[in-house]
This record gives structure tokens, sequence and C-alpha cells, in this order.
């Protein structure tokens, strides 16, 4: 990390994205064997979040820049005079984050469900037919036509299921609303020594998890996807989506 800045100062970067490269990197590096700087992240994650949702960002940006200014003039005259009006501005930012902080995060722990988390995260897989393929299964054309019954219907007549038969079935149950079968055919696949849809079955089975209102389960993969920058879907998993299951779980109970 630079040490000409201070570490909130890099972390405000690191929530807004501003982050990039090598920078980006190092940072990540760094919060992972920095258990103090893990701990001001995740301090500073839910305010950040609720100043943004409530358009709050300019004008938190403005007082920021006032602050700086009173900072400066405070240390060059080494008066108290600066002292009172300063620490008047800091007292308002912190309500103003305070009671925002708290009001974003009953609207979220009201609203946060496992049909929201789907609606939001869940997008179905797509496949297309493969130019030059002369021959598909069952499972796959109707899977290709989106057609759920018909790929599960295709698959439950199925004595050995390829990978990708389980995986599309899988699929299917998911977007057929059966998250307890679907499970059972994403561990089907990750259980497959092939490294095929691996990342894939990991996600979509997360959410299976949630739809069938068991969060718990989820939460180490959507951890693992988040600490894997390699995997496929690790920018779908944000911080914001961590929190949410948390939410989730304490909600459920489970």
């Amino acid at each position: 990390m630079d040490n000409s800045e201070q570490p909130g100062e890099k972390i405000v970067q690191y929530l807004d994205g501003e982050m990039t490269g090598q920078e980006l990197r190092n940072f990540e590096s760094e919060l992972a064997v920095n258990p103090a700087l893990q701990a001001e992240l995740d301090n500073l994650g839910l305010a950040h979040t609720a100043v943004m949702h409530y358009g709050l960002k300019q004008q938190v940006a403005a007082v920021h820049q006032t602050m700086m200014a009173e900072l400066r003039n405070e240390s060059a005259t080494q008066g108290r005079g600066k002292v009172v009006p300063l620490f008047r501005t800091v007292l308002k930012i912190a309500a103003a984050l305070f009671i925002g902080g708290l009001l974003y995060g009953a609207y979220q722990y009201t609203t946060t469900t496992p049909a929201g988390f789907a609606k939001d995260n869940y997008q179905p897989y797509t496949i297309s037919a493969e130019r030059g393929e002369t021959s598909k299964s069952t499972v796959e054309t109707a899977y290709i036509n989106n057609d759920y019954k018909g790929t599960i219907a295709a698959f439950e007549k199925t004595t050995t299921p390829t990978v990708k038969e389980q995986f599309l079935a899988a699929q299917a149950y998911l977007g057929n609303h059966q998250p307890a079968k679907a499970i059972k055919a994403f561990i089907a696949v990750l259980a497959n020594q092939g490294a095929a849809y691996k990342d894939d079955a990991e996600y979509y089975l997360a959410d299976a998890y949630i739809q069938n209102g068991q969060p718990s389960k989820a939460k180490p993969l959507l951890v693992k996807i988040h600490n894997d920058t390699d995997h496929l879907y690790h920018s779908k998993v944000t911080r914001w989506t961590l929190v949410k299951v948390d939410i989730l779980i304490f909600k459920s109970g489970n």
C-alpha cells in the first residue's frame, strides 16, 4: 500500500471501484494478511453502501474537502479556533452516516428474501447449438429450446447421464423452481473429477441453496467465489452479496 495515503482513503477508493491493475492486486493482497485493515473495510462497507443508496456521495465529498481544508488550516496555525467548527462538522457527518446506515440497514433487512435474492442474482444459463455439431442428446436439445420440463423429462429417463446433461438438468430444475433437485444434480456435477462446469456449478449451486431456504450452505461457496479472482463468477459476488446472505442466514436461523 502507498504509505503516503491513509488506510481510510485507500478503502474508500476500493469501495468506489477506483482501484485497478497492480494497485488493486496489492490492496487485496494486504487485506488477506492484515486483519485490522479487513476489519476497517468491513466496518465502512455498510455505511458506504448507505451513502451510495441515498445519493449522498457528492455531499459527503464536498464536506470531506471542507474538512481537509480545515485540518490543513488548523495544522498550520496550531490554534484552537478551528477545532470546534471542525468537530461540529465531523459530528454532522457521523450523525448523517449513522442515521442513513440505520435506515438502509432496516430497509435491507426487511426486503432481503430468498426470492428477492434470486431475482437480483439469478440469470438462466444459456447455451447455443454449436456450428458443425451433428448430434445432440434429447436433454441438450430440450434445454437449447428453453424447454425446462422437456429437459427434466429427458434427463430422468437417462440411465447414465453425462456431466453436461447433469448440469443442464440442474439448470432446468432451478429454472422450474425445483431447487432441491437442482442441488442434488449440481452436487453430482461437482463430484466429477473433471473441471467441466465446475465454476458454473458452484455459482448456481449457491443460488439453489438460497432458493431452497439454506443460505448457510450457500455462504461458503459464495465466499470462495468472492476470494478467487480467477473464478468465472468472481465479479458477480460482491461484499454486499455476502452481507445479504448473512441477513438471510440471520432471518432464517440456518
